[in-house]
């Protein structure tokens, strides 16, 4: 899992342990919904990454993506007056069995209007299984061998070579 997340997210600082977190957030009110969460964990700098995969296509969700981000921003929030304003980094992960953006992977950061980054600590990955259409010939980058080996993984009988002597062939084996 860390393999993974650390090849989609490409951050400076490596995840090197993550704490899985509860998956079912309550709402603050009965009149709003709960939340349940595929994969949430944060790891040892404190940066959440919610994981999601999207098995059906659902019209609204970028606007769920977003919601769910944004819960786990607002839940940092602390009582009192004491309260600085500094949060730890969010990243959501999204695995589509779907076309949402038409492009294998995209990677939605916050930018001004000169295209800078205006906020490093939120991020979000759409990553489109169907698109993604290498062969285990064409498999450039670890990324990459994450990505047919998960689009392919119920399909293969026996293991690629490319995936010896990998984390993935642990994958492969679980």
């Amino acid at each position: 899992l860390i393999s993974l997340l650390n090849d989609v997210l490409a951050l400076p600082e490596p995840l090197t342990a993550v704490q899985f977190q509860n998956l079912e957030q309550l709402p603050d009110t009965p009149a709003q919904r709960r939340m349940v969460y595929d994969l949430l964990c944060v790891d040892q700098r404190k940066r959440t990454v919610l994981v999601e995969v999207q098995r059906a296509g659902q019209t609204w969700f970028k606007d769920r993506t977003l919601f769910y981000a944004s819960h786990l921003l607002r839940r940092q929030g602390q009582a009192g007056t004491g309260w600085n304003y500094r949060l730890q980094p969010v990243y959501v992960i999204a695995f589509l069995n779907d076309v949402l953006t038409k492009k294998v992977m995209q990677r939605v950061a916050l930018k001004d209007e000169a295209n800078e980054v205006f906020y490093d600590k939120f991020g979000l990955v759409f990553i489109e299984m169907p698109g993604f259409a290498k062969t285990v010939d064409q498999l450039d980058t670890h990324l990459d061998q994450w990505l047919y080996f998960l689009k392919h993984a119920g399909e293969l009988e026996t293991m690629p070579t490319v995936f010896k002597e990998d984390v993935i062939e642990r994958a492969f084996t679980m």
